[in-house]
């Protein structure tokens, strides 16, 4: 049974090939089209997925799309008619929203999703006429891209982002009969949405820059919890309720998700000139952070008392929340916790197919042990894209040893093999590597290379045998998704990849999963006593990870990196500098 699961027409858009339960090719669109959180029409990672595969559509069984558009016009007609001036404005797509990304209440966005036959038959022609396309609500999407893709036969679910058709968040369980909702939080009381607004609050992108409000919060003292408890109420039945006088969101077009009285609660907005590492706003993250804690937990709480067992798997925005997901693993009735590579909306894709799989009678389930789910570019392909640059460089028999020794003498790598990886974090195929030894490691590839604010944290990426020499509580992730605490007795040998309280956001690298970084991260050890490197993904900011070999070449040649090795291949400044 193969499905084609696809999001579009709002962000993060993606499709993805489930082959009998198993997820064969996942991708963004914006890898493919360089275009940051693009909500167009997959085109190019629908091909991908096909190509990889050696399908056509016509061998596809369903087509399965994330989003339920009657759904959605049936859940926000009453809301819609409370605020019909700016509601119309919004449907029109002349609102304040229409310059930014598509809004998925409009009407464009609805009427694209209704038109997904029309959208297949402009690509594959006769190929679309007996395709069966279904419709999967957004929540139940990411319950399954959970759920159907951890380890657990059983397993309780929370999904938690923005907001859905008409949900902010599922409890839920899954077992192999299918996905039960237990419970559900309805538009417009939503977690992902209260993080959103203190986002812009704090003078950042909404559905964007979340992450650095994280990053900010481990700056700060949670001074302004108090104050921020009151935008929310936390209901006995896991869910909760805002105090919508302290938002603005929920008007249909309107570009500032705060009210003024969130203004005379925590005092005025951050301004574009002031620095975000002032107290009072990292105090205000760092609040924001705690408050998040608690709702999480509350829910999960809930959740373990309507479906008592062991097993926990979470999907959607506030998932990629590392310090959320380290505090339920510290705190929550469950004991094991298994969250997807990308729990945000791209995620969905391959969530609407492994649903519509087990809903058809699919038993096989295949999970997930890694996220290298994209397109790869043989040697061919590279070494022609190196000779049409024009750059020197050499093939490099034992590439690992080499970089290995290059990140030990403190030059920063740009490193491209195999599939690219699915989801937000470099796991080792599209990543900048560095040594994570120096402090001043981490200003400089902020700075120099990947052109973004000096207080951005920087993950470890580890040898998943040598975790326990450096890092406190169980190994958690291949994934990038959970915080752990470096031991006090080894902070000073690794400061480049710790957040100021001593936490870092880890990666476990097996050698059965990704042999070739395993082995460099083993090289890397044997002339440093250090089993792991600094890893950031390979892009510079304001663009996607780099998909294709031409990407990284472009990217190195802009930014500060000081080699760039793709396959065997090894290209380095000093050869740039001197080459004709």
């Amino acid at each position: 049974m193969l499905n084609l699961g696809i999001t579009a027409f709002t962000h993060d858009s993606a499709a993805a090939l489930v082959d009998d339960g198993e997820i064969v090719c996942a991708v963004e669109e914006e890898r493919l089209s360089r275009v940051k959180h693009t909500g167009v029409w997959p085109a190019r990672a629908i091909d991908e997925c096909l190509r990889h595969r050696g399908a056509r559509l016509r061998d596809v069984d369903t087509v399965a799309f994330y989003w339920d558009p009657w759904l959605t016009v049936r859940s926000r007609f009453g809301n819609s008619l409370r605020h019909s001036p700016r509601y119309l404005a919004r449907l029109c797509g002349n609102g304040p929203e229409a310059a930014g990304r598509p809004v998925r209440g409009s009407v464009s966005a609805l009427v694209n999703m209704m038109r997904l036959r029309n959208h297949l038959s402009s690509m594959y022609g006769d190929d679309a006429r007996a395709v069966r396309i279904e419709y999967v609500p957004h929540h139940l999407a990411h319950a399954a891209s959970a759920f159907l893709a951890s380890p657990f036969e059983r397993a309780a679910i929370w999904t938690v982002d923005g907001t859905g058709e008409r949900d902010t968040s599922l409890l839920a369980a899954g077992t192999a009969e299918g996905i039960e909702v237990l419970q559900r939080t309805p538009y417009p009381h939503s977690l992902g949405v209260l993080y959103g607004a203190l986002t812009q609050y704090l003078g950042f992108r909404v559905a964007d820059e979340e992450w650095k409000v994280m990053a900010l919060a481990a700056y700060g003292q949670p001074r302004h919890h108090e104050s921020l408890s009151r935008l929310v109420r936390l209901r006995d039945d896991g869910t909760l309720r805002l105090d919508l006088d302290y938002f603005r969101f929920q008007y249909p077009g309107e570009p500032v998700w705060f009210s003024p009285r969130l203004v005379e609660l925590l005092g005025p907005a951050r301004a574009p000139a002031e620095s975000p590492l002032a107290e009072r706003f990292v105090d205000i993250a760092a609040s924001l952070q705690q408050l998040t804690k608690e709702i999480a937990l509350h829910a999960v709480r809930r959740l373990h008392a309507a479906s008592p067992q062991e097993n926990l798997t979470v999907a959607g925005g506030v998932a990629l929340n590392a310090s959320v997901n380290d505090f339920l693993v510290e705190h929550s009735p469950f004991k094991r916790i298994f969250i997807p590579p990308a729990p945000y909306d791209a995620g969905c894709a391959p969530g609407a197919a492994l649903y519509i799989h087990q809903r058809r009678g699919g038993s096989r389930r295949v999970p997930m042990r890694h996220a290298y789910l994209g397109p790869v570019s043989g040697c061919d392909d590279i070494e022609r894209a190196l000779n049409e640059s024009g750059l020197h460089y050499r093939r490099v028999p034992d590439i690992c040893r080499c970089v290995a020794r290059l990140l030990s003498e403190q030059k920063v790598v740009g490193w491209f093999q195999g599939r690219m990886e699915f989801g937000p974090r470099a796991l080792g195929n599209r990543s900048i590597l560095a040594d994570p030894r120096e402090q001043g490691m981490r200003d400089r590839v902020n700075e120099k290379v990947k052109f973004r604010e000096r207080f951005r944290p920087f993950a470890p990426s580890v040898l998943a045998e040598r975790f326990e020499q450096f890092f406190e509580g169980a190994p958690m992730s291949p994934f990038m998704l959970f915080l752990r605490d470096a031991k006090p007795e080894v902070r000073e040998r690794i400061p480049a990849v710790l957040h100021v309280d001593g936490t870092a956001r880890v990666q476990l690298v097996e050698s059965s999963v990704n042999p070739r970084f395993h082995q460099l991260l083993t090289r890397f050890d044997e002339l440093t006593g250090i089993p792991m490197l600094l890893n950031t993904s390979f892009n510079t900011a304001e663009e996607p990870i780099v998909c294709s070999p031409q990407d990284a070449i472009r990217s190195f040649l802009r930014s500060g990196l000081d080699a760039l090795a793709m396959d065997d291949f090894l290209v380095s400044k000093a050869d740039v500098a001197v080459s004709p």
